[in-house]
């Protein structure tokens, strides 16, 4: 029979500023305990009402595939009719921010969900919130793909034409999360980069293999998840925190060594961190050190120049005023350059950054990517400048 639990609480950068917590869940499980519906949603912080958003756009899954299941028959069937819903999880939104009169985009969320029957596991992906899953024989797969653009962007539920949908056999218990819990607990980024693993199976572990006679205390086991992740680190969650885990008490998935369910190795993966954080700065080092030397070049070509017999005034004027052109171009260009690394160097520290910090590096990722494209514009300008006074 299966059964499932849910934690859903404020993450602490949005309790200590009194912001509302924008994540949301539902999930029905038929009497029989046959087949469970879940879903998690997590409001785009930087919308006015995306609470209510997450919070339509999860009920109304679960509410319209509880109303339209039974007249599916066959794998292709109940994906499309999860499409479906989708598009009705995204009107129903949209409704709402009608009958408000605000825009639809102050609504926006993410959007993953599932349909699991014990064995088989149906899903939905729109956005940056996953599902992963406990197979039969006790190893754990990371089921959805986090939609985010270059800059690390989130692809909210209004992108339909980044929505995913799949299935996957021989499932034995699976949860759902938003990607406060999944990227600051259970797969952070630089587990997967430096240790070459997608999750952190020894936290994985704790939701995903239940132990005989866990049915009985749900209760219990939904006041421990939540009472674990408020006690969670601020500093690897801060943003909202909810999480729904889906079980089955009369099947249990087998075991693999008690080695793979180890944490990972924390010191060997900030000893490959701090190696490659190294190597950035000294490839920056040399890149500058190569600039500086081309630029002493220069320099030197110009005093020779000087020192050579001049040309009538005109011509001087003309070099003088050409030569003045291409440093001050270059140093645009220079600084647009340096301002591209800077928006690109911010663009990596969004994959790898804490949620609360994502809107603010993003930010200012943008802004240097505008600074650079000013000053490209500046460097045109005089060139083309400098051009119009040489023909004139």
């Amino acid at each position: 029979m299966l059964y499932s639990y849910q934690v859903n609480i404020a993450g602490p950068g949005h309790v200590l500023r009194d912001i509302p917590c924008q994540d949301s869940c539902a999930v029905w499980c038929d009497d029989a305990g046959s087949i469970v519906i879940a879903a998690v949603a997590d409001g785009l912080g930087s919308e006015r009402y995306s609470q209510v958003g997450s919070r339509v756009a999860a009920e109304t899954f679960v509410s319209w595939c509880r109303a339209h299941l039974a007249a599916c028959e066959g794998e292709q069937a109940l994906e499309a009719m999860m499409r479906e819903a989708y598009y009705a999880c995204y009107d129903a939104v949209a409704a709402r921010a009608a009958e408000t009169g605000e825009s639809v985009t102050e609504f926006d969320s993410t959007l993953c969900a599932a349909i699991f029957n014990g064995d088989a596991l149906f899903w939905g992906q729109s956005g940056d919130s996953g599902l992963v899953a406990c197979l039969n024989d006790g190893t754990y797969v990371p089921v959805t793909t986090m939609q985010r653009d270059e800059q690390g962007r989130v692809f909210p539920l209004c992108f339909d034409d980044h929505w995913e949908f799949g299935h996957l056999e021989g499932v034995a218990t699976c949860l759902l999360a938003t990607d406060g819990v999944l990227e600051g607990m259970l797969a952070p980024p630089v587990v997967e980069r430096f240790a070459g693993i997608s999750l952190d199976r020894e936290k994985c572990h704790l939701f995903l293999h239940p132990q005989e006679g866990d049915a009985e205390h749900v209760d219990e086991l939904q006041q421990q998840a939540e009472a674990f992740l408020a006690r969670y680190p601020r500093g690897l969650i801060d943003d909202d925190k909810t999480l729904v885990v889906i079980c089955d008490d009369a099947e249990f998935p087998a075991r693999q060594p008690d080695a793979y369910y180890a944490a990972p190795d924390w010191d060997e993966i900030r000893r490959k961190r701090h190696e490659a954080v190294m190597a950035a700065y000294a490839a920056e080092d040399a890149e500058r050190a190569e600039r500086e030397a081309e630029a002493d070049v220069e320099g030197e070509q110009a005093e020779g120049a000087a020192d050579a017999p001049g040309p009538p005034s005109t011509a001087v004027d003309a070099a003088t005023t050409s030569a003045r052109a291409t440093t001050s171009s270059t140093a645009l260009d220079d600084l647009a350059e340096t301002a591209d690394a800077v928006a690109d160097a911010m663009g990596d520290a969004v994959r790898e950054a804490m949620p609360a910090w994502k809107r603010a590096v993003q930010a200012a990722a943008q802004a240097g990517r505008a600074a650079g494209d000013g000053c490209r514009e500046m460097a045109r300008s005089l060139h083309n400048s400098w051009r119009r006074g040489r023909d004139g």
